[in-house]
């Protein structure tokens, strides 16, 4: 066993010194704003210095001394058959503060024995504690996670991804025989792993009848006063629309969430309206109820026309493109949200 040199490099800071915090210091005024009596928050100096260094970013190596040995070894323990161990999530990304989570996978060579995912909490010394959080899968589901398209209703909102991944610790292999360095990437180490664990998703083939179905059950919901279910099936409508639009928007792979969502309402070519309309049927902006059936009805009956015109064979599913030329799908939209107005009028 040994340590991956991206554990070595990230790791070790012989000259970092410990960093300690004292306890944050809130001091309780009388507000000038708002009703005489109430009670604010004033914060001090020294509290919003705290408030910088408890959200300011960390790397591997500014956890404690021996945390990720601990972890590495208390994994092996749990996991015998394991080839590596790989570190996810924010630490892998470079974005991780003070209270990330530290995310670990153990590859195994066969069937994992580790059954769901296990969670410890380490003190890190100053009052807060890191939470760890594991998991496992075998070499083959690790390959095949590789080369699945992301879904549409994932949180990629059907996005190509890049998900980030570090070696913490690999199993010794041999070095791979004539191969040159440029080709590093294309090439798998005898345990079967990728030189770099990064799990690049393709994004999927659009799913238009579930885009369609989405929106029309918005106008069902709508007609029956439905607002909570309306705003459901609006979310679910949201998180489908940017798939529709991949063919004539092409992206990079998105890293989290909020890079996934960033991506997607930046959209350069969409219908009127797109961005305004996704972040209200998300729920991202404060919109009633009607502005919110609205904004579906827009962008469901946007994205259909700019398939129908610009993109008929993108979804390979049969009878989708014939429906989009000849505007089954649209009417279908339309003549629900229509009957929805006769019932709300």
């Amino acid at each position: 066993m040994r340590l991956t040199p991206n554990f070595i490099s990230i790791a070790s800071h012989p000259h970092r010194k410990p960093t300690s915090i004292s306890p944050l210091r809130v001091a309780h005024v009388d507000s000038p704003h708002g009703r005489e009596g109430t009670r604010g928050l004033r914060v001090t100096p020294s509290a919003n210095a705290e408030m910088r260094y408890m959200m300011a970013r960390m790397e591997l190596g500014d956890l404690p001394l021996g945390l990720l040995d601990r972890a590495r070894d208390r994994l092996l323990a749990a996991e015998p058959d394991a080839v590596a161990i790989v570190v996810t999530g924010s630490f892998a990304r470079g974005d991780a503060h003070s209270f990330s989570d530290l995310d670990l996978t153990v590859i195994s060579a066969g069937e994992p024995r580790l059954n769901g995912y296990r969670t410890w909490f380490v003190p890190l010394g100053d009052g807060r504690e890191i939470h760890v959080s594991a998991g496992a899968t075998s070499v083959a589901a690790f390959l095949r996670a590789a080369s699945r398209p992301t879904g549409p209703s994932d949180w990629s909102l059907g996005l190509p991804t890049d998900e980030a991944g570090l070696y913490l610790w690999r199993r010794d292999t041999p070095a791979v025989v004539g191969q040159s360095p440029e080709a590093n990437d294309e090439v798998t180490a005898i345990d079967g792993l990728p030189d770099s664990p990064i799990v690049r998703r393709p994004f999927g083939p659009p799913e238009t009848e579930d885009f369609v179905e989405s929106a029309v059950k918005v106008a069902r919901c709508a007609r029956e006063r439905d607002s909570l279910s309306a705003r459901v099936q609006a979310q679910a409508l949201g998180r489908r629309a940017p798939g529709l639009l991949l063919p004539f928007n092409p992206t990079r792979g998105a890293r989290d969430v909020r890079d996934a969502y960033a991506l997607a309402l930046s959209f350069p070519d969409a219908s009127e309206g797109y961005r305004d309309d996704l972040l209200t049927i998300l729920g991202l902006l404060p919109r009633d109820d009607r502005a919110v059936i609205e904004a579906a009805r827009r962008l469901a009956l946007g994205c259909l026309a700019l398939l129908r015109t610009r993109a008929l064979e993108a979804d390979p599913q049969d009878g989708i493109a014939a429906a989009l030329r000849d505007g089954t799908l649209e009417r279908r939209v339309r003549g629900a949200f229509e009957a929805a107005d006769r019932g709300l009028a």
